[in-house]
């Protein structure tokens, strides 16, 4: 399967030396995720973005690959083939937070690359998520893109609208999608946290409806060394576009924090 090539998206400015900042957007989304995320953050930050396979208008056929830990591998081997180095940083939401913490806990994890975890799923024990929590998971979150859209479109869109952009963005991204997803999320608890050595900074929304718990979070920062946690009243699934500039503030802050340490590492707090 071809991953598509990442872009340069804003290049960085100001008297600083650039530190590169890679997005990856999470299923069903796409490089507009970052929108008001990308705006917000401090100028001498390089961004690149990229349209990953499980983008609405990407290969449906991405979750019958056997291992999808490539999709996320590829843009990152990109930008060190155009930069001579990796990214500086790595900041995935939702389903590719899951897809980098497989990456990053296997064999081939790009090291000691400082990363942030928008809205990873997790969950101590396989059980905790079942089978009957993964559709009408994703519908709510379809859902809540509908409502930006709604949100953007003004009257035009009703409620019946909405929820055929919800149901129609689910088919886009693929039948086997919710499958992937799944399984994705089960194999959470086995996953080799404790070597998980780089600068993490996590965050999630206390009324996250789309199994992106904010307990799970919370667990999720219990288990990783060298994590930061942080989660965020009143905010839901998606925190770059609900809550961006305290999300861009956060970043902006880990960054500087890990990329100013000599041994690029951060010790374990509840808040920044």
């Amino acid at each position: 399967m071809r991953v598509a090539e990442p872009r340069p998206r804003r290049l960085a400015t100001g008297n600083r030396s650039p530190t590169s900042v890679l997005l990856l957007h999470g299923m069903g989304g796409g490089p507009g995720s970052w929108d008001a995320l990308a705006a917000l953050l401090a100028p001498h930050l390089e961004l690149w973005d990229v349209s990953l396979p499980w983008a609405v208008a990407g290969d449906p056929d991405w979750a019958l690959e056997p291992d999808v830990r490539g999709c996320v591998a590829a843009p990152i081997e990109a930008v060190r083939r155009v930069n001579g180095r990796g990214p500086d940083v790595l900041v995935a939401h939702s389903f590719a937070a899951n897809v980098m913490l497989e990456l990053l806990t296997g064999p081939d994890s790009p090291a000691s690359t400082a990363t942030v975890l928008l809205s990873p799923f997790y969950r101590e024990r396989p059980e905790d998520f079942p089978w009957s929590a993964v559709v009408p998971g994703l519908e709510r979150c379809y859902g809540r893109v509908a409502d930006e859209i709604r949100r953007r479109c003004g009257s035009r869109l009703d409620d019946v609208a909405d929820g055929v952009i919800a149901r129609r963005m689910l088919e886009l991204v693929g039948g086997k999608a919710p499958l992937r997803f799944h399984e994705t999320c089960r194999r959470t608890p086995f996953l080799d946290l404790d070597s998980l050595d780089v600068p993490l900074l996590l965050v999630g929304g206390e009324d996250d409806e789309f199994g992106a718990h904010a307990e799970g979070v919370r667990a999720l920062g219990r288990r990783v060394p060298h994590a930061w946690l942080e989660i965020l009243e009143g905010c839901g699934h998606f925190p770059m576009v609900e809550r961006a500039r305290e999300v861009a503030t956060l970043m902006n802050t880990f960054i500087g924090k890990v990329t100013r340490t000599s041994d690029n590492t951060a010790r374990k707090a509840e808040r920044l």
